[in-house]
């Protein structure tokens, strides 16, 4: 007898805001436009390796940044672990841009949340290297080389 997969279910649980995350960020292009003002609080604090921004204005600017040398990025979401208001989601982002690498870059990370009717805090945990410095010519070869010796 085959079980059920628990996470339809688990997903049905999620909270809103939580819901609303994901889907915000399930497939994006460079036309894509993330519902920022659906998503995050008017005061929202976003923060990843590479910047820490606050609110709607610097959230979307910086989405849009990021989101202007696409071709496709999709991520996969792992069950996520909810406590009260706070949650983490982890992920792995399949990411195809226009310029840089000809393969597609994958990446594993974990989203730090806070929310209440919308997210109001959001921490993006990743390797840095595997996304952007193992990707550049010499330097890549480089930290493949120190991380092959750690």
């Amino acid at each position: 007898m085959e079980l059920p997969d628990p996470a339809p279910a688990a997903e049905r649980l999620l909270p809103l805001a939580l819901a609303r995350w994901r889907n915000a960020f399930r497939e994006l292009t460079a036309e894509s436009t993330i519902p920022v003002a659906d998503v995050y609080d008017d005061a929202a604090v976003f923060e990843d390796p590479f910047r820490l921004v606050r609110g709607h204005e610097a959230i979307a600017a910086h989405f849009s940044k990021l989101n202007a040398n696409l071709r496709r990025c999709r991520f996969e979401h792992a069950r996520a672990l909810v406590e009260g208001s706070e949650a983490a989601l982890p992920w792995t982002m399949y990411l195809d841009l226009r310029r840089g690498p000809r393969k597609e870059i994958v990446v594993r990370g974990l989203s730090l949340i806070r929310f209440g009717a919308r997210v109001t805090c959001q921490r993006d945990l990743f390797d840095a290297g595997a996304l952007v410095y193992e990707h550049v010519p010499v330097l890549g070869a480089a930290v493949r080389f120190v991380k092959r010796r750690l």
